[in-house]
């Protein structure tokens, strides 16, 4: 009885609401991606018929939690006249490839997907990402991070499994890894450029043309 029950709910609540997935499908007919998250959406309030239901013995609305569905716009560059062009000033690691944010809720320190932040690299993707040679060999984690996302071409945003100051472990997100294809443009002397040349293998794969400009430029 339970079963069929449930069965006749899931099949009152799919025309309730068909007609609103279909004008949104109809609306993002051109996004594959989109289309398979408005499916995945679909299936997921059907499943959680309980949840949507309003309880027979209380009359007045109960504010439900929508979180689940909500989406993470890491970047919006539709604004942008041609390709990005991104300057990084200080090319820390969680600068140059976001990060994973973490909240205290009654003692226990947790995180949502809403909570991935973004980067240098994800803005700059599709187009050109500046920086300092010497502020970037500052910080070797950066470094050597950049020079896997180049070869592999793909950006992991990387959870920090123990927080800063407490080290405590929490349980986090392992995102999926987000294509790149940029241009990294290093600024520094000529010094820098023939030490890191001699010195690290993968540098002069990585950064095949040398430019030089005159210390005033029109």
């Amino acid at each position: 009885t339970r079963q069929t029950i449930k069965q006749i709910d899931i099949e009152v609540a799919q025309k309730a609401i068909q007609h609103l997935f279909d004008q949104l499908k109809s609306e993002y007919s051109a996004n594959q991606d989109v289309q398979t998250y408005l499916e995945e959406v679909r299936q997921d309030v059907l499943a959680q018929i309980d949840a949507f239901a309003p309880p027979v013995d209380k009359e007045a609305d109960i504010e439900m939690d929508l979180s689940r569905y909500q989406v993470n716009l890491l970047v919006n560059n539709g604004k942008t006249s041609g390709a990005p062009v991104i300057i990084e000033q200080n090319p820390t690691y969680h600068n140059l490839f976001g990060r994973i944010e973490y909240e205290m809720h009654g003692g226990f320190v947790s995180t949502h997907f809403t909570n991935i932040k973004c980067g240098s690299l994800h803005w700059a993707n599709g187009g050109y990402l500046i920086m300092y040679a010497n502020e970037l060999m500052k910080n070797p984690a950066a470094w050597e991070a950049l020079k896997r996302a180049l070869k592999t071409k793909e950006i992991f945003v990387q959870p920090s499994v123990n927080m800063d100051s407490g080290q405590v472990v929490a349980k986090s997100l392992d995102p999926e890894a987000i294509p790149l294809e940029v241009k990294i443009i290093l600024l520094g002397s000529p010094s820098m450029y023939y030490l890191l040349f001699s010195r690290d293998e993968d540098f002069g794969d990585l950064f095949k043309v040398r430019a030089d400009f005159d210390t005033l430029m029109p």
